[in-house]
This record gives structure tokens, sequence and C-alpha cells, in this order.
């Protein structure tokens, strides 16, 4: 072996590139096989970091079952799937298996009824038969996602101790024996430093189960390393005690109070230390524009908001938030998300009218944000910009890194051109990400001289017109160089509409011909110099 295998850290740098979960999307059992066999050879450096990344993160017990004897379960493969014990667990029995769960960092275990890993959570069987304390199953555990909404949602204290800094569990506020859980969080947990509590905000809750809430919010104050924090808040008394928080960064609100007031000017303001909504759903905007004056204090970085009403809520309506906002946060806000999602259609009306679609006024306030690097905007019913609308966010946005406009399919069609992106690329040149709906059927002529933005690499068009190839890829590659990722929303797949396998294909063309087209732009220059 060489001796630069010695070395723990370089194996453990070429070890990484095997890791199945680096990403999130894209889970490779090819680099699981991989991990395999190095995990079985005798070279220690090699097998134990490989065990290592093997066990680190689980979504069930099912592989630490296995590690005990075969004679102690047997798998059902009926109608259910299940675990059977055929007899009592001896100590021996969970020997091996230790060996292995020390190396578990990181455990997320849901419901899932007809899979055998559901079957296998049975902590609660392992617990009685060797009187496990909490903590005990896997020792080194420091993050624990819980997604069981059953009878096995109890278990969840078995995995409880102070290793833990990541927790999320999603739980129902309306069932007072899971929210009795929380009341152990802060004594079991005391290094936490990011809980996320997944709770519908829609699901009715009871003064008891609200007081439980806010008592649990209360006590985390005593958990002085916790930054980051998403729950729902029933009442201004537990958005009181959250606003107290010592080191709270990073918050995620599943539906406010109805009522919010502020604080009297002989306290302290609240949320001093708050430097990103990340999360904020709410059901109502009434509450919203209250919620960030009792912000004002600190200096909120990013705000991320997402709509979910039955009613129709009109752009307009959201004009005086967006003036809060921009009156609280002018020079430090950076990241701004508008979603709105399942919001109603407007009543008596099949499509949407002019005042339900966002427009430039819509979002007038929000040009007074210098400082935005990241922008994404997901309406109902889309937004309606021409070249002009985009220009004025351009010359708003110089430090802009990130653009995206979700909109749905049923708007009437766009009216933003590639002067669009010319328009960007002149005036945010640290652009990386751009995501928007444009008509690439006519191509205007090249700005002359051409301003060039070097650091956008992906474009995703949707569903962009586009009539031929070659003279989109030549117009946006004079703005856009480095691009090399064209993404679109056509189906190239579709058999019943030619024309929109098409579109697809000609985007990919225009992928293919940017780099073609600059190294051509470029040799015909080093020519001139001659």
């Amino acid at each position: 072996m060489h001796r630069l295998l010695t070395i723990s850290e370089l194996v453990e740098e070429i070890l990484s590139h095997l890791d199945p979960y680096k990403y999130v999307d894209s889970y490779s059992t090819a680099s699981l096989a991989a991990l395999a066999a190095l995990a079985q050879t005798a070279r220690l450096p090699f097998h134990d970091k490989a065990l290592d990344i093997l066990w680190r993160s689980q979504m069930s017990l099912l592989n630490t079952l296995r590690c005990m004897p075969s004679d102690l379960w047997k798998e059902s493969l009926g109608q259910k799937r299940a675990m059977r014990l055929l007899r009592p667990i001896q100590a021996s029995d969970w020997q091996r298996a230790r060996l292995y769960a020390g190396r578990v960092k990181d455990f997320l275990s849901r419901s899932y009824p007809d899979d055998l890993s559901y079957a296998a959570v049975a902590p609660i069987l392992l617990h009685r038969s060797l009187g496990l304390a909490p903590g005990q199953i896997f020792p080194n555990l420091t993050s624990l996602h819980w997604g069981h909404d059953d009878e096995n949602f109890h278990c969840i204290r078995l995995f409880f101790s102070p290793r833990i800094t990541r927790l999320g569990i999603q739980l129902r506020r309306s069932e007072t024996s899971q929210l009795a859980v929380l009341s152990h969080i802060p004594r079991e947990c005391p290094g936490l430093e990011e809980a996320f509590f997944d709770m519908d905000p829609r699901d009715p809750i009871s003064a008891e189960n609200a007081r439980i809430i806010c008592t649990f919010v209360r006590e985390l104050r005593s958990l002085k390393a916790l930054t980051d924090l998403t729950i729902s808040i029933p009442d201004m008394a537990s958005l009181g005690h959250i606003g107290r928080l010592p080191s709270l960064r990073n918050l995620g609100i599943r539906g406010l109070p109805a009522a919010i007031s502020r604080a009297s000017h002989d306290e302290e303001p609240p949320f001093q230390s708050l430097r990103c909504l990340d999360n904020l759903w709410v059901s109502s905007l009434s509450s919203v524009a209250p919620f960030l004056d009792m912000c004002s204090g600190c200096a909120l970085e990013s705000f991320k908001l997402t709509l979910s009403c039955e009613s129709h809520i009109p752009p307009a309506s959201i004009k005086p938030l967006l003036e809060e906002l921009v009156h609280s946060h002018h020079f430090s806000l950076t990241t701004l998300s508008i979603y709105y999602t399942e919001c109603g259609m407007p009543e008596s009306e099949e499509v949407p009218g002019p005042d339900d679609i966002f427009t430039i006024y819509s979002l007038q306030p929000i040009l007074a944000l210098s400082n935005l690097v990241d922008v994404e905007f997901f309406p109902t019913f889309g937004s309606d910009f021409d070249d002009a609308a985009i220009g004025q966010m351009a010359q708003a946005w110089p430090r802009l890194r990130r653009l995206l406009f979700q909109e749905e399919e049923h708007v009437a069609a766009t009216r933003t051109t590639l002067l669009s992106l010319q328009l960007l690329a002149c005036h945010c040149p640290h652009l990386e990400s751009l995501t928007m709906d444009f008509s690439a059927e006519v191509v205007p002529p090249i700005q002359d001289p051409p301003v060039p933005s070097y650091r956008l690499r992906s474009l995703t068009t949707k569903k962009s017109k586009i009539l031929a190839a070659h003279p989109v890829a030549r117009f946006i590659s004079a703005s856009f160089p480095s691009l090399r990722t064209v993404y679109s929303a056509w189906n190239r797949r579709a058999v019943k509409d030619p024309e929109e396998a098409a579109f697809y294909e000609r985007w990919k063309e225009v992928e293919a011909l940017i780099p073609v087209i600059v190294e051509i732009r470029q040799e015909g220059k080093q020519w001139a110099q001659i």
C-alpha cells in the first residue's frame, strides 16, 4: 500500500467521492457497491472509513436488525410486510449490531406501512428486551428526523441524547400525547442547534395544547446553541418567547397568531439576532405586516413567504407587506421569495383577470432593495412583465445572482423577449442562474458593442417559443458567453403536439451551439489583431 494512503485525511477525501448521499437528488447504488467492496478489504484505512460512510445515514433500523443472528427474525412477505420475532432477544444478539450502530450519525425514520423498513422501526421491542436507555441504540447520533404519526411516535425518545444537534419531528397540534414529547427536548437534547417541528397550522388546536407549545418555546431559552427553529405558533405568548431566544438566527413559522401586538417601549426589541425568515407559511396576510414590524429591530437578510389560502389574494394586497419589508430591512435584505400555493380562483371568474396577475406595479416597493442577490416569485396566476419591467428590475438589483419566475401555464402569452436577457447581462454582471419565460421567436440586433456577463452558466427557458436555434444562440452567446446549460419545459416526447417536441429540440440545439459560436467569435478577434 502506498504510504500516502496512511494519511487519514487523504483517504477520507478519496472516499467522499463515493458517498451515495453526497447529492440529495442523485442517490448512487454504484457508489454504495464500491464502498461495500472497500469495507470488506483488510486494509484498515479503507475498511474503517468506508464503513463510516456506509453507516453514517440510516433510514430505518432494518440494517441494524439484520446484523443480529438470522434465527432471531423472520421477514414475512405477505400483504403487509413485517419482521416477526422468533425468540427472546439476548444481550449477545445485540453485540455485533453495536459495532456498526456507533457509526450512525444521521437517522431518518418515517411511516411507510407497506415497506419492510417501516416494520423494522421496532425500537420499543429492543428497548424492552435489552433494557436500553435513551441514546444507546445509536450512541453517536447527531441528526434525528422522525416522521411517525402513529403508535410508534413515542419511540422517538429512545433516540434523544446530548449529542443531538439537528432534530426534525412531524407531529399534530391536535394530539396532546405527541406534544407531550416536546417537554423532554430541552433537558435530553441540550446541545440542539437546529430544530424543525412540522405541524400543519390548519390542524385544530385546543387551549391545553396551545399552553403545551407555549411552555415548550419558553423552555427553549435554555438551549444556548439553538440557531435554527421552525415551529407552529398558536398565540402571541409563544411568539413573544421565541422572540427572546438569544441565539436564534433562522426562523420558520408554520402559521402566525391572528392578532400580533408590538412589545412595549420599555422592553428590548425581540428577534435581535434573527437574520433569516426562510419558511414563513401563512394562510392570511393580515398578521404578516405586524410581524415584520415586530422584527424591525433585527437586520433581516432573507425573507421567504408562502401563502396558502382557500380564498383568492390579489397581488395588490401584498403591496403593503412589501412596503413594510422595505421600510424595516432596506439595506440588509439579500434574499426574497414569494410563493403562492393552493390559493383559490377569484369569485365568479373562470380565468384570471388583469388584477389577478403580478405586474411591475405589484412589485414596485421592492425595487428599492438594491442589495438583493436572490429573487424568486411563484405567483398562482403568473406574471405579466415586458422588457421595460425586466430592465427596471435589472437596474434596481445590480448584485443579483439568481432570478426565478415560476409561472402557471394557463396565463397569457409572455411579453418579454430576448431583449430582457440583454438588459440583465448589462446591469447584473454577477447573475449565475436565470429562470424566466420569454419569446425567442423574433431575434433583435445584438448590442454594439455587446456587454457580456460571464457568470451565468444555467438558463431555464420554461415554455419559451423559438423558431430557429442558430440566431437565438448567436444572440444569447453575446450576452452570456459562459452559458453551458439550457433547460426548457417542453416535452420532447409530445406525440400529439409535434411543435412542442420541436421547441424542445431547438433549445437543446441552442445549448450545443453557444460554446461553438463563442469560440468562433474569439478566434475572429484573434485574427483581427494579427
